[in-house]
């Protein structure tokens, strides 16, 4: 047994290179002038937005499977490694309410065009991730619906509120400088990311299942039609998240208003 494991940790290693290459291009160029002046293409950054939700539905299917008691600190724990790992690369959405969040307020760098790519590789992610976590637990799905305990308004009402937090959230830490910081970005951005996520599971897990992601909705419904589930909370429950993150982005205009100022769009120029 122990030499099948350290065969799978090498292949693992193996693909973790690989996929830091295909990912951090840059690190390759041997023109120094050219690894200074170099923006990720858009297949890179389709890479690192597959890469990292697929990485968090994994975290999300198994934890739930596995009946973890901590299954938020999970969720939270993964989107932070991520984000750190691949947030320059992509801006590390990993999630399309937040993609659409960030499109609309224009302050992270993705067009219209370049956001619905990333949302269709997001949800792919998801759909991959999730079966393979079914697959590993010989087939058993999990049922994404409001608790028996609660109404679906109040699954929705949850839904939105908190897929709304974690949107602003990322829109108010990984897309504007610190409040006192020359620097062009903070450094503490995953950490609040990952907080919120934390806290949204440990909220609203019990109320609706916890889930603030539509690629996470797809990731958990779609391996369950395997075992008859059906699709209408995937709907459901991704417009709702779709409709927290246009609001995150109206609210976010309003609160964060001198990011919008002729000075500060100057200096997103320089």
């Amino acid at each position: 047994q122990g030499f099948i494991y350290a065969a799978w940790q090498a292949v693992g290693a193996l693909l973790a290179a690989l996929l830091f290459r295909l990912t951090r291009p840059e690190d390759y160029l041997r023109d120094t002038a050219s690894a200074t002046a170099y923006e990720p293409s858009l297949p890179t950054r389709c890479a690192s937005e597959f890469l990292g939700t697929y990485i968090l539905v994994l975290t999300v299917g198994l934890n739930s499977l596995g009946k973890s008691g901590v299954a938020p600190w999970a969720a939270g724990a993964s989107l932070i490694c991520m984000i750190y790992s691949l947030g320059d690369v992509s801006g590390a959405h990993f999630n399309p309410a937040v993609t659409l969040a960030v499109v609309l307020s224009r302050k992270g760098n993705c067009s219209p065009r370049h956001g619905l790519v990333y949302a269709v590789f997001q949800v792919l992610a998801g759909v991959l991730a999730g079966l393979l976590y079914t697959g590993i637990y010989d087939i058993q799905t999990i049922s994404m619906q409001p608790s028996d305990l609660y109404s679906d308004r109040a699954a929705y009402i949850v839904e939105f509120v908190f897929t709304f937090t974690l949107a602003f959230v990322v829109l108010s830490t990984a897309c504007v400088k610190g409040v006192v910081s020359p620097l062009s970005r903070n450094f503490y951005f995953a950490l609040a990311i990952g907080a919120s996520v934390a806290a949204a599971g440990f909220a609203a897990g019990s109320v609706s299942c916890g889930v603030f992601n539509p690629a996470i909705a797809f990731g958990l419904t779609v391996p369950a039609t395997l075992n008859h589930g059906g699709l209408y909370y995937c709907w459901t429950y991704s417009l709702v998240q779709l409709a927290a993150g246009v609001t995150a982005a109206l609210i976010f205009q309003v609160t964060h208003a001198r990011e919008y100022s002729a000075k500060a769009y100057r200096a997103t120029q320089d």
